[in-house]
């Protein structure tokens, strides 16, 4: 025997710690290798690496490729979650700062700023 129905919402807060896969059965093009502008002029530390940039169903994937540094974890990713429909497909600026993701049925298409995932 159950006790009462319950319509409180749970103490807990499930929050995304990895995203596993890439969508690339139906698009094309939809990763993107970006080297920042930091890790260019830095000559005193330089750094391998960049970020790429790709999409799983509807959150935009930010991983961080270079390698870490004192206390710092590698492989970092970073998630883009604004979107309500699937990501159909995906472009970066020829300067590697926006971002513009489109979804599945072309009625939404958001520009964002890759650093700090901020719609413009």
């Amino acid at each position: 025997k159950h006790g009462p129905l319950q319509l409180q919402p749970p103490d807990r807060v499930l929050q995304l710690e990895h995203v596993y896969g890439y969508r690339g059965h139906d698009c094309g093009r939809n990763a993107r290798f970006v080297q920042t502008i930091e890790d260019v002029r830095d000559k005193a530390r330089p750094k391998w690496g960049g970020e790429v940039v790709y999409h799983v169903g509807k959150i935009g994937v930010v991983y961080d490729t270079k390698e870490a540094g004192p206390g710092q974890e590698a492989g970092v990713q970073r998630y883009f979650e604004e979107h309500k429909g699937e990501i159909s497909c995906l472009d970066v600026s020829p300067d590697g700062i926006k971002v513009a993701t489109g979804e599945t049925g072309g009625s939404t298409v958001l520009v964002w700023r890759m650093r700090d995932l901020a719609v413009l």
